[in-house]
């Protein structure tokens, strides 16, 4: 399985944007769980669907918040 998830797009003025999130970050953990634990085939869209605040950890090991919205 893959390591890390590449963030292609972030729309400003979005959730993602406004936690700090760019294109070419690469995501390593969502809540503490990193990317390669998850199961072969887990869709990645997942974990958009919950709510509230979520801890993402990036491969160079920052560590940032985001809060989660119905955004498009």
């Amino acid at each position: 399985g893959q390591d890390s998830l590449a963030i292609v797009h972030v729309t400003v003025g979005g959730p993602a944007h406004g936690a700090g999130l760019a294109a070419g970050h690469r995501i390593a953990a969502i809540d503490d769980t990193p990317i390669a634990a998850w199961a072969e085939g887990t869709d990645i869209a997942l974990w958009t669907q919950r709510a509230g605040a979520v801890a993402i950890t990036l491969a160079d090991g920052r560590e940032l918040t985001a809060t989660l919205a119905r955004f498009y």
